[in-house]
This record gives structure tokens, sequence and C-alpha cells, in this order.
């Protein structure tokens, strides 16, 4: 199977050529960097990474694979990935499936192979930059630069928050017979995962809930 070429650019002109490793087609966001030896399965399924390009600094990511059971979120919401290498062949017991394979199943855009120290560096020494990975051909560069500039991360809340109430009943018997609620504005999993170690009820609330809604509700404690 021939590896297809991917290109990331910033929005200064700067180039990175890579290989693909998920999704094919261009995307473009703002890159960040995660500084993580692990907890790459985390990264890739926080909300709070809505709309962003995240570069992965450690240089092995997905040598564990992915588990679901990890998972901090339902559905990725980051705008593409990053890395140095990516493991093709993870070994672990917990492990469903590699990475790459993920990826492409997610429709994320990523890249494999480039300097990911170089740009860690550029990043940390000019704060957060845009960027686009892409598998197509640039036909207009000075336009495909102005698109990279102008773009911007935009109702994040509305995107990522749940669209209806959402209600969990703790199966612990050490629990206190408390109602939690929690208002969901890109909530991580295992937030609502420690609550339920210490709810009976866990009530997870759209970002828009009213007022009136949460007294009807009558919660013990709002998060």
């Amino acid at each position: 199977m021939t590896e297809k070429i991917a290109k990331l650019i910033l929005e200064d002109g700067t180039e990175f050529l890579g290989k693909s490793i998920g999704s094919e087609g261009e995307t473009i966001g703002e890159i960040v960097f995660s500084t993580s030896m692990t907890g790459y399965i985390e990264t890739l399924t926080d909300a709070s990474f809505y709309g962003q390009i995240v570069v992965e600094t450690f240089p092995l990511i997905g040598n564990y694979g992915i588990n679901k059971d990890d998972y901090e979120g339902e559905n990725p919401k980051l705008k593409g990935f990053i890395v140095k290498s990516c493991c093709k062949t993870p070994s672990n017991p917990r492990n469903e499936e590699n990475l790459g394979n993920w990826l492409i199943k997610n429709n994320i855009i990523a890249i494999e192979g480039i300097d990911t120290r170089k740009l860690t560096k550029k990043i940390r020494e000019n704060g957060v930059l845009n960027g686009a990975i892409t598998t197509k051909e640039i036909k207009d560069k000075k336009e495909f630069l102005k698109k990279i500039r102008n773009f911007k991360i935009e109702n994040a809340i509305e995107k990522t928050s749940t669209k209806k109430i959402i209600e969990i009943n703790s199966s612990l018997k050490t629990v206190k017979d408390l109602k939690i609620c929690i208002f969901d504005f890109g909530v991580k999993k295992n937030i609502v995962r420690n609550i339920e170690k210490r709810a009976k009820k866990v009530i997870i609330l759209p970002h828009n809930t009213t007022k009136k809604e949460i007294e009807k509700i009558n919660p013990d404690g709002l998060i």
C-alpha cells in the first residue's frame, strides 16, 4: 500500500512534510501541544480540544492502542492530530484497535514523521498558531494561508455540550443519597465518574439549561 504524503502548513508559511496516518483531506485549526507521555486516547476524546490540532511531544504514540474505557467524551472534537511516530502494532491486553485505523474511522486528519520538537518550540516561543494539515495539492498558497489565518474557534460550547438531560444512577452501595447536576460545557467523563463514586444520582445538563429547569430538578449540588 502506497503511503500518502501529508503537509502541515502554519499561518506564517512554515511547511512540514510528513505522512498521512488518518483520513484524507484538509483541516484547519489552532495548533497546541500536549507533553503527556501517556493518555493520548484521553486527549483525542477530550472536548476541550474542540477546534484545535494537537501535537504530541512524546515521540511514539499509539503503542498501547485504543480502548473505549479511556474515552473522555463520546466523540472526538479536535480538528487534527500530529505525532512524530505512530505505532502500527500496539501491544496491550486492553487494546481494541490501532491508532491509525481509529483516526480514519473517526474522520480525523493526522500526520506523522515531522519534526515535532521544532514545531513545539515554535509554538512555545510564538504562542498558539493556526495551521492546516492537508493531503491535497495546494494550488494557491497565498489564498490557502489567508484561509488559515482567518480561522477562529466558534460555538465551542454549543458544539460539545449534550443536547438532552442525561441521568445516571450510581450502582455503588457506598455513595451518599445525593442528587448532583453537572453542566456540560465539554465535561470530561472522568469528572462524571468521580461524582458517581460520591452521589446516588448524577444528572448531566445541556449548556442552555434554565434556572427554572434546575429548580424543578432540585439538586443537592451543582457543578
